[in-house]
């Protein structure tokens, strides 16, 4: 099965009614990805009473960031392996851990 398409973005939603142990309002970061102009589809979500508003929402940045620019990334380290292997035959420690790389993230997208 496949993921859902990139690129994903952040919703902010406010939980209105549930809040902190200080009071503060918590905020759901609702991870989604549009369809069209007007529809989208929610793939998550973060926000939690015991993460203060500050860590969830670096949470759902970070897992947006990782998405959007995985396929480039993995892109980039295929090229830098190609060069390497052209220079050294990949017989290096960084070409080595360059094809790990490749594969655990190749793993993933089956």
């Amino acid at each position: 099965m496949k993921h859902t398409p990139t690129p994903w973005y952040i919703s902010t939603v406010s939980t209105g009614l549930i809040r902190t142990e200080d009071n503060s309002e918590v905020i759901d970061y609702k991870i989604k990805h549009s369809l069209s102009d007007y529809e989208s589809v929610q793939i998550g979500q973060i926000g939690y009473v015991f993460l203060d508003n500050e860590t969830s929402k670096a949470n759902a940045e970070f897992i947006v960031r990782a998405v959007n620019t995985h396929n480039e990334l993995l892109e980039a380290c295929k090229l830098a392996l190609e060069f390497m292997e052209s220079v050294n035959n990949g017989l290096s420690y960084r070409a080595l851990k360059i094809k790990k790389a490749i594969e655990q993230a190749e793993e993933f997208d089956k």
